[in-house]
């Protein structure tokens, strides 16, 4: 969130709720035209995203921790190769490749980038009452601040978007569909092995959710932690992987932070 003193309130020509890839990104933009604890383990950007990045003088950055994508191999459950997807050639004809990066080395990286006076740490979102052109954003610690705009980065569960629903909702106007709760149809636990010595594995686990598993699942996954689900990632520790015998020395060697 991004504001400047201003006697009682706080006062900014724009305000965005959230601070991961999203929000960052679009201060970045904006800025152009406690502390953070980014979680995640490997993301990948394709050709279609990277001519973004270069337009906003990213793209250098973004390289430098990142790494191309050469094939893409497929194995079945007991690791026999199913087949591959070639990518070599993908930057003779896009002019760029798909490259693989750690989601937090990402995010670190906009924080750097962004200015330290523009973020603000510990602040949750309770009500934003509009006016005419201005719109006011009211946080748990008391606080408030004061903005032509909000923007609503703040994960599935925003602060800013429930908010909006529900003044929508008493003015008659929101669509039936955006009433219903958000549903889980995959679970997916990622993270990233500290794997023989400096060598570091990204990794992902998905399960699918349905009846009973996928509404307690919706409950759990706003207050969600990286101790919340220990259960669930055991069940995978006999499950067969590529870069061990099993998939317990993986996840095992992966810090829980």
């Amino acid at each position: 969130m991004a504001a400047e003193e201003t006697g009682g309130a706080s006062a900014s020509n724009i305000i965005i709720a959230g601070g991961g890839i999203g929000g960052l990104i679009i201060g970045l933009i904006l800025e152009r035209a406690n502390s953070f604890k980014p979680l995640g383990a490997a993301m990948s950007f394709g050709v279609n995203i990277l001519p973004f990045f270069e337009q906003i003088g990213l793209l250098d950055d973004i390289l430098q921790i990142s790494m191309p994508v050469r094939t893409l191999d497929l194995y079945d459950a007991n690791m026999k190769p199913v087949g591959n997807i070639g990518m070599k050639d993908w930057k003779k004809i896009a002019r760029y490749d798909s490259i693989v990066f750690s989601r937090p080395r990402l995010h670190h990286l906009l924080v750097e980038k962004t200015l330290p006076s523009k973020l603000l740490f510990g602040k949750r979102i309770l009500r934003i009452k509009e006016t005419i052109d201005r719109v006011q954003v009211y946080c748990s610690d008391g606080s408030f601040y004061d903005a032509e705009m909000v923007i609503g980065a703040d994960d599935a569960y925003s602060a800013v978007r429930q908010n909006r629903y529900k003044e929508m909702d008493s003015q008659g106007i929101l669509p039936e569909s955006n009433k219903k709760n958000l549903t889980i149809d995959y679970i997916c636990m990622v993270g990233v092995a500290e794997h023989r010595g400096p060598e570091k594995i990204c990794w992902d686990l998905s399960v699918q959710a349905c009846g009973t598993d996928a509404k307690a699942q919706q409950f759990r996954n706003s207050e969600w932690t990286s101790e919340s689900d220990d259960s669930m990632i055991k069940k995978f520790y006999d499950l067969s992987c590529p870069w061990s015998r099993k998939m317990d020395e993986i996840i095992i060697a992966t810090p829980k932070d």
